[in-house]
């Protein structure tokens, strides 16, 4: 989560992305209550889940009375009649969605803190790899770990594709630290993605080293031993 004291004294509607941080606080308030709306990412892959799709939140009376028009299609809610005051789209998940999605809120405690107990073995396991780093700490925070992310130094001689590769075949699956959008070939032509491409050095170099660690709620601590082993052998 970022500093959302700094952020909200600009001044300026903030739209927070809580996508991945469902259960996550900074200075104990949670994940999800900061912006004028928050967004949520119910991805099959995410902490609580709906298969996809996801949830925007809000406490403000006119941007949930905009939203439940242009959810279904620019209709009033709870009209039968199907007469649209504006051009819309279609953003409801079906009933069985959300019938998953509540069933899953109603345990969210326990998900998050099988998450947290998922890291503390990684933690545990992967202490005496000196060549890595896991997710960082934050004295303000207290992390859900959606994902447990591996940085590699450059000892290690692999890009994270290369990583990635290696780990498939020792049947271990993983996925990349997300890349910079002005690294992407989507973006390639636009031209501030060559002022983004000069400045953000830090984002580039962390997407460089990231490897994000299998993070499935039914992960056995002996798989994770497992992984630390095949780091050592990796590593020499």
């Amino acid at each position: 989560m970022p500093e959302y004291e700094a952020l909200l004294s600009l001044g300026i509607p903030i739209i927070e992305d809580a996508a991945e941080s469902i259960g996550s606080t900074y200075k104990g308030q949670l994940s999800g209550t900061f912006g004028l709306t928050s967004c949520f990412s119910f991805h099959g892959s995410k902490t609580l889940t709906t298969g996809e799709g996801g949830m925007l939140a809000t406490d403000d009376d006119h941007v949930y009375e905009r939203c439940m028009i242009m959810r279904d299609h620019g209709r009033f809610p709870g009209d039968t009649l199907f007469q649209n005051i504006e051009v819309g789209y279609k953003y409801k998940m079906s009933n069985l969605q959300a019938a998953l999605g509540l069933a899953q809120l109603e345990r969210v405690d326990e998900l998050v803190h099988r998450k947290r107990e998922i890291f503390s073995w990684y933690q545990e396991a992967l202490a005496d790899c000196n060549f890595l780093t896991l997710n960082p700490d934050h004295p303000d925070v207290e992390n859900s770990y959606w994902m447990t992310t591996a940085l590699f130094d450059d000892s290690v001689k692999m890009t994270k594709f290369e990583m990635i590769e290696y780990l498939a075949k020792q049947g271990i699956s993983t996925r990349p630290f997300f890349d910079p959008l002005s690294s992407l070939k989507a973006y390639k032509g636009y031209k501030d993605s060559e002022r983004a491409r000069s400045h953000n050095k830090n984002s580039y170099d962390i997407s460089r080293r990231g490897v994000n660690l299998p993070s499935s709620g039914r992960l056995l601590k002996e798989q994770i031993s497992y992984i630390r082993h095949i780091f050592e052998k990796m590593h020499g």
